[in-house]
């Protein structure tokens, strides 16, 4: 905004679904996304989301579908299934709080991913990179 351009923030676009693969487009404002690493992984407790790098996949009972997988293709994210979760699945992105804080790289929040993009921008007081993490989102999967 400050340069006069329309900003938005790194967020799901569209979800599609085929079979056990689902795949969530995103507009990614500074390319490529990619994983942060600082991080601790986020759903250890949870076993079914514990592959899903902050994911989260339930079926039309709202029941947890386990993510054997996740993985970065381009401006998507395509979330393997252990079983297809079939019509009305759901599909969410640090939605469901943890037990306990993020402690890794600090004590912080309670509900947290790993999707990033790329920005290059430098924090003035930090001098820090200060990409962007994805939104907090949860979406119907067709």
């Amino acid at each position: 905004m400050v340069l006069g351009r329309n900003w938005q923030p790194l967020q799901p676009t569209t979800v599609e679904r085929q079979g056990a693969v689902i795949t969530v487009h995103y507009h990614v404002p500074a390319p490529p996304l990619v994983w942060e690493t600082a991080y601790q992984e986020p759903h250890q407790s949870i076993a079914e989301w514990k592959q899903g790098k902050g994911f989260e996949v339930s079926n039309s009972s709202r029941e947890k579908v386990a993510i054997e997988s996740v993985a970065i293709s381009g401006d998507s994210v395509v979330i393997t299934c252990a079983a297809d979760p079939g019509a009305n699945a759901r599909v969410g992105y640090a939605m469901y709080g943890e037990r306990a804080r993020m402690t890794v790289p600090f004590a912080g929040t309670f509900r947290w991913g790993l999707l990033r993009d790329s920005d290059p921008f430098v924090g003035e007081v930090t001098k820090k990179a200060q990409p962007n993490y994805s939104v907090a989102f949860e979406m119907p999967v067709p």
